[in-house]
């Protein structure tokens, strides 16, 4: 994971390349960050301060934030309707006992074959 420089870090790095003293892969070396890195802290800095088009750092994080949240929605929709498909079986499948708790228990562990797209929960509703 890349690493997250403090506030006061990258803005006095700007200063320092917006000064002109250096050119911006010298500077960039002299703090110890990657020449790119210095060019897109810059970037969106003009982004930030209107000089240039594009979405400012609020934006990116709303952004961010409004898929994720998609992406956990369209989960519970498929969630729900895999449930929608186990309980329609359920009611009109005329089943010996035996066999259906065997499809039901098979129906079960293909309801929650979802993973959710952070990796970190089981998949399971709690």
């Amino acid at each position: 994971m890349p690493v997250r420089y403090p506030d006061e870090f990258r803005q006095r790095a700007i200063e320092l390349a917006r000064a002109g003293d250096k050119p911006v892969a010298r500077l960039a070396a002299d703090l110890g960050i990657a020449p790119s890195c210095l060019r897109r802290w810059m970037k969106q800095d003009d982004i930030d301060r209107g000089r240039r088009d594009g979405l400012d750092t609020d934006e990116r994080a709303e952004l961010v934030r409004l898929r994720r949240e998609l992406r956990t929605a369209q989960m519970e929709n498929e969630i729900l309707r895999r449930a929608a498909v186990v309980f329609r079986l359920y009611v009109t499948l005329p089943l010996p006992g035996g066999l259906a708790r065997y499809f039901a228990a098979r129906l079960r562990s293909w309801l929650f074959l979802v993973v959710p797209p952070t990796g970190h929960a089981t998949g399971r509703p709690e």
